[in-house]
């Protein structure tokens, strides 16, 4: 929603519930700081996880939430969601990722029997992300600070979607670093960040044609 984020449209449903029908709301962010899971508790999401999402993660945290949906359902006063979302993060280590997480890669391509599909994810990806990757490591260069946190913000979840782990990482800290007044660190990662995405984007190019080349017996 163009005004309202997760957080708060998931508050605002649980204000409108009441102890009526519970809805089922999962969390799906770049952002899986302590603080940011908290947020998610506190507005009343049943479970969280981090992007990339796989679909055997999001099965499970589904198969725990249903049964207790359907016990709400019977007349039992639902649960708390607050309960049910883990309090301490495990922190993601960034040291040494890989350019492509190829697990993602396998997920996103599984996703529809067209074959091609991947073809056009990527496609789609990179024609959209190389511009705006462009635009952060310019500005960021000119250590022009307005809206480009939030810019990176958004391509670190882009990345993290489609498998790019290197480059969210990457984006991670140079957003962290568009609340500092450092501009020659902030120019450093900028010009960093032009390096990984050429690497990451070549490497997801690579997967995406060794996918969709013919297999010889």
């Amino acid at each position: 929603m163009p005004d309202q984020d997760g957080v708060a449209v998931t508050a605002e449903l649980r204000l409108r519930e009441g102890n009526r029908h519970h809805l089922p709301v999962i969390g799906l962010s770049a952002a899986s700081s302590a603080n940011d899971r908290e947020r998610c508790r506190q507005a009343g999401m049943d479970a969280f996880l981090p992007k990339p999402v796989r679909l055997d993660q999001l099965a499970a945290e589904l198969a725990k939430i249903l049964p207790k949906v359907g016990e709400s359902q019977a007349g039992d006063t639902a649960p708390s969601p607050a309960a049910r979302i883990p309090e301490t993060p495990s922190a993601t280590q960034a040291t040494n990722l890989p350019l492509v997480d190829v697990q993602v890669v396998s997920t996103l391509r599984s996703l529809d029997k067209d074959p091609g599909i991947l073809s056009k994810v990527v496609d789609t990806y990179l024609g959209e992300a190389t511009a705006i990757i462009a635009s952060i490591v310019f500005d960021g260069v000119s250590g022009r600070r307005e809206g480009l946190g939030q810019r990176a913000h958004g391509m670190k979840g882009a990345a993290l979607t489609i498998g790019l782990t290197r480059l969210a990482k990457a984006l991670d800290d140079f957003e962290a670093l568009c609340g500092s007044h450092d501009d020659q660190r902030l120019a450093e990662a900028a010009t960093a960040l032009e390096q990984i995405f050429a690497e990451s984007a070549a490497a997801l190019q690579r997967e995406r044609d060794r996918q969709t080349s013919p297999r010889h017996a």
